[in-house]
């Protein structure tokens, strides 16, 4: 019996192309949560907003920051593990050096530095969906009192290769997108969707979870049903136990539907 249903973000409940969540997307949590199912988002963003109601709807819990995070409909930490300052300093030195474009995610705001295109600047005035609040500042964040849990470049293998080699205890997911998510390598959703299960004292077998990128792989492998966006990575699709339809054609409220979930 599914008894938790797990969400990423960006690619799966937020279609960036069109900067918005899908009508039918709201309409299937909605029917998940009448049925006694709870909800989790599993994200590589901050909770914040997304606690706010951002997503049109406000889950039991966020796997925040790929892992590094986990709270409740509150905002509680259950978990959580920021980056040490020393690791956020050695990206933040490495990157600058480059002129490589980063974003480090506290746990309110999300800091950039100064070689983020415009193209990525998200400006609540006129854009309807913004996902987390963005500050553009040269106070680095490991400078200042505050907790980095979360850090992206805009960087390939080959700008990224003697930072990922300077930092061996870090993972990094080199996207499509250009963009590459620093993580823990003992940090990932998975691991920390685990830690929610111990406290909903249920099994993987008891969920089914949604994503679309690399780093939903092991949470998409796990679950009791695994599905993978039709818009998503080929190598996610290829361990998943359902690939959708993409996320502009109803993929989620269609696999619901099917699998007699809604």
């Amino acid at each position: 019996m599914i008894k938790l249903a797990i969400f990423d973000v960006d690619g799966t409940l937020f279609d960036n192309k069109r900067r918005t969540v899908h009508q039918s997307t709201v309409t299937a949590i909605d029917r998940l949560r009448a049925s006694g199912i709870k909800i989790a988002i599993a994200t590589g963003r901050s909770y914040q907003r997304i606690l706010e109601g951002v997503l049109d709807f406000i889950p039991d819990y966020v796997v925040a920051f790929s892992g590094h995070a986990l709270v409740d409909a509150k905002g509680d930490f259950l978990f959580k593990k920021p980056l040490l300052k020393t690791e956020v300093k050695a990206i933040d030195d490495y990157t600058k050096e480059h002129k490589i474009a980063m974003s480090y995610k506290t746990a309110t705001v999300r800091y950039c530095n100064g070689y983020l295109p415009e193209k990525y600047k998200e400006d609540p005035k006129v854009l309807p969906y913004v996902i987390e609040e963005v500050v553009y500042d040269p106070s680095w964040p490991y400078l200042n009192d505050v907790e980095v849990y979360f850090a992206a470049g805009l960087m390939d293998e080959v700008e990224g290769a003697a930072l990922e080699e300077s930092l061996p205890t870090m993972h990094f997911y080199y996207m499509h997108t250009g963009w590459t998510d620093i993580t823990h390598k003992d940090i990932d959703k998975s691991k920390t969707t685990e830690l929610l299960l111990e406290h909903l004292n249920i099994g993987w077998e008891n969920t089914i979870a949604f994503g679309d990128g690399l780093n939903d792989i092991q949470i998409i492998e796990k679950a009791g049903i695994g599905v993978c966006m039709g818009n998503g990575y080929q190598k996610t699709k290829e361990i998943a136990n359902i690939v959708a339809d993409p996320i502009d054609q109803d993929g989620i409220y269609n696999t619901l539907v099917n699998l007699k979930l809604i």
